[in-house]
């Protein structure tokens, strides 16, 4: 009952058809939760598989790079986790370290 209510209470632009009115309401509903940036929330944790794409790298140079504390990973049960945030570190670490020899394509 409370969600009829609150469809009610919408404002719809009369251009818009009665029977448009509920998707209308609905777009205005998901344009409220877009601007908001909630939607676009990245994960902050990834499985190795994930963690190999993020890099462009194969999974041995991925454990080389746990192994040596790089990249921080913990275990979730049987699963192996690594946090989004050092995997961010390390390239931003290796993009300062390349300094002059970084260059764009031309």
């Amino acid at each position: 009952m409370e969600a009829d209510s609150s469809l009610a209470r919408l404002r719809v632009p009369d251009h818009i058809a009665p029977h448009d009115a509920l998707s209308a309401s609905l777009e205005l509903h998901a344009m409220s939760i877009c601007s908001t940036g909630l939607g676009d929330l990245e994960p902050l944790i990834v499985k190795p598989r994930q963690a190999c794409q993020m890099l462009s790298c194969g999974r041995k140079r991925l454990y080389q790079l746990l192994a040596d504390g790089t990249l921080e990973t913990f275990k979730d049960g049987r699963s192996r986790k690594i946090t989004v945030s050092s995997i961010k570190r390390h390239i931003a670490n290796r993009v300062a370290s390349a300094g002059s020899t970084l260059r764009r394509p031309v």
